[in-house]
């Protein structure tokens, strides 16, 4: 029998062991070493309805830190494996195309996977009286002029970059099914679809090595063209597809959906697994400016306009988005937010004969993405392309107020604006928020306040955003991007706004603000003394107050608090971390903790977790709680998935909301993948004790910059047995402890001293 190796301390083991009995890792045999047990599709006949198709056996991820395996848990030596057994592939059937064969392209030059972290909420918050306008707006869809008459016949062209979601877990493969088994048997519409830029496919027939054309009818899909190795991440290769569309469907109209990762317009669309981006190890894509490039090559533009471009892909809901694609559609589809792993219902696709124009096609996308959340956060809106030069007047006019007063309050009210803002990013897994991707509509009316521009901008926001839905508040339907987090990678970008020729007067007054914050941004943090803090009970649980110094208070911008619990060893765990304090005219900042821990809960054994499950707040515009815990879900068939746990905090219960995969690499490109628990065998919280860390000043750091102790801890529950989140009161504060973080408009932090909780 072949000998059986350790995936993480190397050890050779008896042949029999499920569990190495050195460290407690799952081992494997040596052959199955980093193999990719894939994802495969039912036989048309008994492809499953929309509701249950997606759940799907996820493939092989590695990448885990050897320590996190090491230290979680020994009991699976106990438990004997599960498998979920694989089924029979779709078939393609190859038909006889017409047009040239392009054989052109990069060769293989590995596996180049992006990382990221999608997330997802669940139940809808209505709209909020505050904010009037500016929620989603389901049922108030504005008809144009173009839903006049009979209905077109249609070419939509599908350009899918299949990447890790495909070769991993199948998410291409499953889309095409459901594009197949939506489209109707009648009518003059085609779906043309290219699909490349993954390691493996999962239709029997689609091969991974060449850039293939088909086309998917009703109850089948049919092979075209085969057109080599090419690199889904250059602009030729789209530029191509266009062009074989259009010249060999002959329609009234034609339609674009671009299908992959998204990174909004800062980092693109499209990663291509198979091909590196020249002189680099990440994988190519397309930039605003390449697909830019690639519309214009196809022939689009002026009068010869696609009716509806849109992104299945995350973040790609934007302004700067849709400025690029004003100029070669009439209307675009797109998300504010990530997007989860199912991506879009393509059931749209059953309705094309019904929609008269681009808006009406725009509403149905809207209205089947939205059918059937299962219990995801989603955001999606139709923009009239037609409107996109009144919102950048309206920004150039806004920007241009704030920079005239930019050393007079212009500064500090934009970045107070945006502090508040409704935002659009990603968290990795020690708390850290990135992408700089704000809601436009929303922003425009707390900006209200410091300028009288921003009611224009309000308003053509709203002229822009002829749909939108979404279960997420608030929502205008688009987004924009402002540096304040990522001041310091502004040149590692790919978004340009002079190749892109957007607003001058904003992308100016980019550079004087990314300036002015890198100016005056120090290396380290700064002390709070602790005359000016105390934390007390109070009638919530208990409350952090701060006497900001003067000095701080007038560049004050935003705050977050930690709460940690002490461990009998003298570190701590995180139990949660706030963005909710508020600084008053006073200079008084306060932070209330409401005492009111996350548990989980055993549903087989009622037992309750011995600690509060870790919770990192995220930055929602005040308006809805949502948090990420860190954990792992366990399939016996692999290695652990380090997982990221999106839960919703308002109400009377958490829920969890969403799971996607940790940030495994440098990439900021969010994975369009989520996990459904039960596809593994265990759901486990993880938990990492730190230690009390300072710079060399002296002055104590934010608890995620304290030294680790590399001890790891975890709840863990069999997915049979069940468990649920709950709110429950923290019976002994005496152990807990908490300190804030304090942020000035050049984000500068400031520190106070760790305070112990009191007992009421």
């Amino acid at each position: 029998m072949t000998d059986r190796i350790c995936s993480v301390c190397g050890a050779a083991v008896d042949p029999n062991a499920a569990a190495c009995p050195y460290c407690g890792a799952p081992i494997f045999p040596a052959e199955d070493a980093g193999k990719d047990t894939g994802v495969q599709f039912v036989d048309p006949s008994i492809v499953p309805n929309k509701s249950t198709k997606k759940k799907k056996k996820l493939g092989l991820i590695l990448g885990v830190a050897a320590g996190a395996v090491a230290a979680i848990f020994l009991l699976i030596v106990l438990i004997g494996a599960l498998s979920t057994p694989d089924t029979p592939d779709v078939p393609v059937n190859h038909g006889s195309g017409t047009g040239t064969t392009n054989s052109a392209g990069k060769t293989d030059d590995g596996d180049k996977t992006p990382g990221g972290s999608p997330s997802g909420s669940s139940s809808s918050t209505g709209t909020d009286p505050r904010y009037p306008g500016i929620q989603a707006r389901k049922g108030k869809w504005k008809t144009s002029s173009s839903s006049l008459g009979a209905a077109p016949s249609r070419t939509v062209m599908v350009y899918m970059v299949g990447s890790d979601l495909e070769s991993e877990h199948g998410s291409a493969s499953g889309d095409i099914v459901e594009m197949r088994d939506s489209i109707s048997e009648s009518g003059d519409d085609r779906v043309l679809v290219c699909t490349g830029g993954a390691n493996e496919w999962h239709i029997e027939g689609l091969p991974a090595d060449e850039v293939c054309y088909i086309e998917v009818v009703s109850g089948q899909a049919g092979l075209l063209e085969e057109n080599g190795d090419l690199n889904m991440g250059l602009s030729k290769t789209l530029t191509d597809f266009v062009t074989y569309c259009m010249k060999n469907s002959d329609t009234d109209v034609y339609d674009l959906i671009l299908w992959d990762h998204g990174g909004g317009p800062m980092y693109g669309f499209g990663y291509d697994e198979r091909h590196p981006e020249p002189g680099t190890e990440y994988e190519d894509h397309l930039t605003l400016t390449e697909l830019k490039d690639a519309l214009q090559a196809a022939g689009l533009g002026g009068s010869k306009k696609l009716e509806v471009i849109g992104f299945d892909a995350c973040l790609m809901g934007s302004i700067e988005v849709a400025s690029v694609c004003s100029a070669f559609a009439d209307y675009m589809i797109a998300s504010e937010d990530l997007e989860p792993g199912f991506g879009w219902n393509y059931a749209f696709l059953s309705s094309l004969s019904d929609c008269k124009g681009g808006d009406a096609l725009g509403k149905a996308i809207v209205d089947a993405y939205m059918e059937d959340p299962k219990g995801q956060s989603l955001t999606l809106s139709c923009m009239d392309l037609s409107a996109v030069r009144d919102v950048e007047a309206a920004m150039g006019d806004l920007f241009a107020d704030f920079d005239a007063r930019f050393t007079d309050g212009g500064f500090r009210a934009d970045v107070s604006a945006l502090s508040k803002t409704k935002t659009f990013t990603g968290v990795s897994s020690d708390g850290t928020e990135y992408y700089d991707l704000y809601d436009l509509g929303h922003f425009a009316w707390l900006a209200q306040e410091a300028s009288p521009e921003a009611q224009a901008l309000q308003q053509a926001v709203e002229k822009l955003v002829i749909y939108a839905d979404g279960n997420i508040s608030p929502l205008s339907g688009v987004t924009f991007f402002h540096p304040l987090y990522l001041t310091g990678m502004m040149d590692s970008m790919d978004l340009s706004y002079e190749e892109l020729g957007f607003c001058k007067t904003y992308a100016d007054y980019q550079k004087t603000f990314t300036a002015e914050v890198i100016r005056k941004m120090n290396a380290q943090s700064e002390g709070i003394g602790d005359d000016n803090a105390e934390v007390r009970p109070s009638s919530v649980g208990h409350t952090l107050r701060l006497q900001v110094p003067e000095s701080l208070a007038g560049i004050y911008s935003d705050a977050t608090y930690y709460v940690v619990k002490k461990t009998e060893d003298g570190s701590y765990l995180l139990a949660f971390v706030g963005v909710d304090a508020t600084l008053d005219e006073d200079g008084v900042l306060t932070a209330d903790y409401t005492d009111k821990a996350v548990y989980s809960v055993n549903d087989k054994t009622g037992e309750v977790s011995e600690a509060p499950i870790t919770m990192y707040q995220l930055r929602d515009g005040g308006y809805e709680s949502f948090a990420y815990a860190p954990g792992m879900l366990w399939d016996f068939e692999a290695l652990p998935h380090p997982v990221e746990y999106k839960i919703r905090m308002d109400g009377d219960k958490p829920s969890i909301a969403g799971i996607s995969p940790s940030d495994a690499s440098d990439s900021m490109i969010p994975q369009k993948m989520t996990f459904d628990p039960a596809d593994f065998e265990i759901v486990e919280f993880s938990f990492s004790s730190r230690k009390p860390t300072e710079n060399g000043d002296g002055v104590l750091l934010p608890y995620i910059e304290w030294e680790s102790t590399g001890d790891f801890y975890g709840e863990r529950y069999f997915t049979r047995d069940g468990f649920h989140l709950e709110f429950r009161d923290i019976e002994d504060t005496s152990d807990y402890a908490m300190m804030a973080v304090l942020y000035d408009i050049y984000g500068n932090t400031y520190t106070t001293d760790l305070y112990e909780l009191p007992n009421n």
